[in-house]
């Protein structure tokens, strides 16, 4: 799973934020088809798998030391852990132009502002 290189993404666009002067804020977004990425709050997980740190579900507050659970897996030692130095609040929103329920083919979107 690459859930990891969205919030990496993140930390991207604070360092350029804190690189660059001229460089005020910036946003990270975020696209998917997969419900897995937006089709579930927080609470409705199992928080001991390894990637728990980087999922991106409804909801969730994000901030701190994002790492993986198990340190010695090959995902922990190809991924290392990073700090996000704000804290952002996932949401989500579907793009298939209606207030109807999304469907497996339709997009939704996070967009984080940094």
């Amino acid at each position: 799973m690459v859930a990891n290189l969205p919030r990496k993404d993140v930390r991207r666009v604070e360092l350029l934020c804190a690189t660059y002067s001229n460089v005020k804020n910036g946003i990270a977004l975020f696209v998917t088809n997969d419900p897995l990425y937006c089709g579930r709050t927080d609470k409705e997980m199992d928080h001991s798998v390894n990637y728990d740190a980087f999922r991106m579900t409804e909801g969730r507050k994000v901030s701190g030391k994002l790492g993986w659970k198990k340190k010695d897996s090959k995902a922990a030692k190809d991924n290392p852990a990073f700090k996000l130095d704000g804290e952002y609040t996932i949401h989500w929103e579907h793009l298939n132009g209606t207030n109807q329920p999304r469907t497996p083919r339709d997009f939704s979107y996070c967009m984080v502002t940094i």
